[in-house]
C-alpha cells in the first residue's frame, strides 16, 4: 500500500512524495551488500596475498600492520560507500538508484552532507542486534517509515518521483526551440526543487498578482543565483527552465527502460 507524505515548503508549496516500502529498501540494501561484497572481496584478496608473502619473509610486524588495515577497511568501506553515493548522487546509492528510491529531508530538498553522514554513522545502531532489527522496529513505529538514522539527520526515504506525479503545467509562454539553460545548469537542481516549481506553476492562476510575482522572484533566485533577468521575465524562464527539465528528464528514464 503507497503512502503519501505530503511537505509544506517555506513557499507554501505542498510537495507530495511517496514512502518508500521495506521490500524495496530491504531490496535496495541486498544490491549495496552485493556491490560491497564484490569491493570488499577484491582488497581481502590483495590483503591476503600481501599477508602471506609476509608470512614466507618473516614479519611478524608488517603481518599484524595488514592485519589492523584490513579491519579498519572493512569498517570504514562501507561507510564511505553509503556516505559518497548518496552525496554525489542526490540521495542516492547504487542501490536505491537500481530500485528508484532516494533520501530527502523532510523539507523535500536534497539532504546536505551532514544529515547524509549522521544517517549512515547511525547505520551500525539500526543494524543492532542484527539484520537491521532496530531500523525495522523504528520504521514501522513512525508514519514517515524512519529507521534511527533518519530520525536523527532529519530524513527519509521516498520512490523516485514519476512522470505520472509530476504537476500538470499548462504553458502560458512561447520558449520556441532554443534551449535557455544547459544540462548542467539543470542537473545540479534535486527534483524535489523542481517539483516545488511545477505546483507553482501549476498553480499561479490561483494566487493574487502580487504574491505570484513574489514566488517567481523567491523560486528563481534560489535556484539561479547567478542570472539577474529583468524581474517580470522570471516566471517566463521558470517555465522554460521547467519543461525543459521535464523533457530532458523523460528523455534520460526512456533511455534508461531500453537499456533494462
Amino acid at each position: 500500500m503507497n503512502q503519501e507524505i505530503r511537505v509544506s515548503t517555506p513557499e507554501f508549496v505542498t510537495l507530495r512524495f511517496t514512502a518508500a516500502g521495506i521490500g524495496t529498501r530491504i531490496l535496495a540494501l541486498l544490491v549495496d551488500w552485493m556491490i560491497l561484497g564484490v569491493v570488499l572481496g577484491m582488497l581481502g584478496y590483495v590483503g591476503l596475498l600481501f599477508y602471506f608473502l609476509l608470512e614466507e619473509i618473516g614479519s611478524p610486524l608488517w603481518m599484524s600492520v595488514v592485519v589492523g588495515v584490513g579491519i579498519v577497511i572493512l569498517v570504514f568501506i562501507p561507510l564511505l560507500y553509503y556516505i559518497l553515493t548518496e552525496t554525489f548522487l542526490h540521495g542516492q546509492t547504487l542501490g536505491k538508484k537500481v530500485l528508484g528510491i532516494r533520501v530527502v529531508t523532510d523539507m523535500g530538498t536534497a539532504p546536505g552532507f551532514f544529515a547524509i553522514f549522521l544517517r549512515n554513522v547511525l547505520r551500525m545502531v539500526d543494524s543492532l542486534p542484527f539484520l537491521y532489527i532496530v531500523g525495522l522496529i523504528s520504521v514501522f513505529s513512525n508514519t514517515r517509515a524512519k529507521r534511527l538514522g533518519d530520525l536523527a539527520a532529519g530524513t527519509m526515504v521516498v520512490k523516485r518521483e514519476e512522470d505520472s506525479r509530476l504537476p500538470r503545467v499548462r504553458p502560458l509562454y512561447s520558449h520556441g526551440e532554443a534551449r535557455l539553460y544547459t544540462s548542467a545548469d539543470l542537473a545540479r537542481i534535486a527534483d524535489s526543487r523542481w517539483l516545488e516549481v511545477g505546483e507553482f506553476l501549476s498553480r499561479r492562476q490561483e494566487l493574487f498578482p502580487e504574491k505570484r510575482a513574489e514566488l517567481a522572484y523567491a523560486m528563481f533566485e534560489t535556484l539561479f543565483p547567478d542570472r539577474s533577468p529583468d524581474p517580470h521575465h522570471r516566471e517566463r524562464l521558470l517555465e522554460a527552465a521547467f519543461f525543459q527539465w521535464r523533457n530532458e528528464r523523460q528523455e534520460a528514464m526512456r533511455a534508461e527502460g531500453g537499456i533494462r
